[in-house]
This record gives structure tokens, C-alpha cells and sequence, in this order.
């Protein structure tokens, strides 16, 4: 609570409650003057811009391409990987196999798997040049095979993670 978020319109959209209370709702968008009471940015670029004077923390929650674009500027990753197979047509990176990544903390459940991980060294040098400000990356994905991992809005669970609390 009291963080920001940052999000697809598709994401955000599946919210059950809107926008997210108690916290900063920002998304990345093509088209914002359909969301005329959230900041929207149109780009990546002018988001990481923005983040560079954030006075919060930053959590990403998605989707798909939202991850893919700002994976690069986030110090840490939230993973739960839920240990059954269900449909999905978006893929999240196997940050398992990510050299650039490691794994910093784990945690197991009976049907999820809990990662906290951190760039490697080298990585870590290069978002320090890129700015102070930092974005904290939180994801629930699904386990598929030992190749794929594919990601599920589960929204819940990402912002339970990301906020500290549960939407009603």
C-alpha cells in the first residue's frame, strides 16, 4: 500500500476494482484518453523517464509485453510459479535460465514455488547507470514444461504480493 504500480491497460482492466486503492495506478498505453483519471504514459520511454523522479517504489504487474519491456530496469523479481498446467497465450521469461539473473530467496507450497531474484553483478552496474530510481517486477506464472513457463493474470496474488494487501 501506498506504492506504485504500473501496468498494460489489459491488466489493468482486469481488475475487479478500479483503479487500485491506496497506491499510484499508472499505465502504459496507445490510447489514454480512454483512462482520462489514471497517468497514463505511451511508451516505455517516457515511463522509465517518469520513474527516474519517483519518490515510491514501483511494482510492474503486467502483462505480457508490459514485463517483456521493463524487465530490464528492475532490481528484483517477484515469481510465484504455480505447479499445474493451465492454458494461457502469454509467455513469461524462464529467469531460472537467465544468466543475467539469480535466484536471491526461495520459498515452497504445497501448489506454488516463491522466487525473489536479483541481477547478477553486472547487471546490477548497469541499471545504477541508468538511474537511481529502481522497479520491483512482481509475477505470477505457470509452469508448463521444463522449456516454458506461461504467465496467468493472477491479479489477486500479484498485488497481494506487490501492495500487502487483497482487493475486495
Amino acid at each position: 500500500v501506498g506504492n506504485i504500480i504500473v501496468m498494460g491497460s489489459k491488466t489493468y482492466m482486469s481488475f475487479p476494482k478500479r483503479p487500485l486503492p491506496d497506491r499510484e495506478n499508472l499505465i502504459i498505453t496507445h490510447h489514454p484518453e480512454e483512462y482520462p483519471d489514471i497517468r497514463c504514459f505511451t511508451s516505455t520511454e517516457e515511463f522509465v523517464e517518469y520513474s527516474k523522479t519517483a519518490d515510491k517504489p514501483i511494482f510492474v504487474l503486467g502483462g505480457g509485453s508490459i514485463y517483456e519491456q521493463l524487465l530490464p530496469y528492475c532490481d528484483k523479481a517477484h515469481i510465484t510459479k504455480i505447479l499445474h498446467s493451465f492454458e494461457a497465450d502469454t509467455y513469461f521469461p524462464d529467469l531460472d535460465k537467465d544468466p543475467e539473473w539469480e535466484i536471491g530467496s526461495e520459498e515452497g507450497g504445497i501448489d506454488t514455488e516463491k522466487y525473489t531474484f536479483n541481477p547478477k553483478e553486472v547487471t546490477q552496474k548497469i541499471l545504477a547507470e541508468l538511474s537511481n530510481r529502481r522497479m520491483v517486477l512482481s509475477v505470477s506464472y505457470i509452469v508448463i514444461s521444463a522449456h516454458n513457463v506461461s504467465f496467468s493474470p493472477l491479479v489477486q496474488d500479484i498485488v497481494t504480493l506487490a501492495c500487502g494487501d487483497t482487493i475486495c
